[in-house]
């Protein structure tokens, strides 16, 4: 499947609005990374749909700390919204479980905070 020119490899699951996948990054982002994670935005039929979506976009596009993941590309193609960010195999803190030892856990929300604190 793909999406634009991006190659779905597979599914990671949805939330907060959409659905995420990792995903083949196009040569054009310039990027040594094989994989990159690819969030496939819900609709935008309507004004406040797209007014979400943007305000989402110039928010992550704003930040920039070495603790939080990184905005590659974002773009429409058949009618859906889509970014790219970083991709980490680990995947999402709330997602874990016990796959995570309490250590890491702790230093995750440790890194998190630091990159929320880097902003005000």
């Amino acid at each position: 499947m793909r999406i634009g020119d991006y190659e779905i490899i597979d599914t990671i699951g949805d939330g907060n609005h959409g659905v995420y996948h990792t995903a083949r990054p196009p040569a054009r982002l310039g990027v040594n990374d094989p994989l990159v994670t690819l969030k496939v935005l819900d609709g935008y039929g309507s004004a406040d749909d797209f007014k979400r979506i943007t305000n989402e976009l110039r928010l992550l596009h704003s930040l920039r700390s070495p603790h939080l993941v990184e905005l590659l590309d974002a773009g429409s193609v058949d009618g859906r919204m889509y970014l790219a960010t970083r991709h980490y195999p680990t995947g999402a803190l709330d997602r874990a479980g016990d796959g995570f030892a309490r250590s890491a856990r702790v230093a995750i929300v440790a890194d998190a905070a630091r990159g929320a604190h880097h902003f005000y």
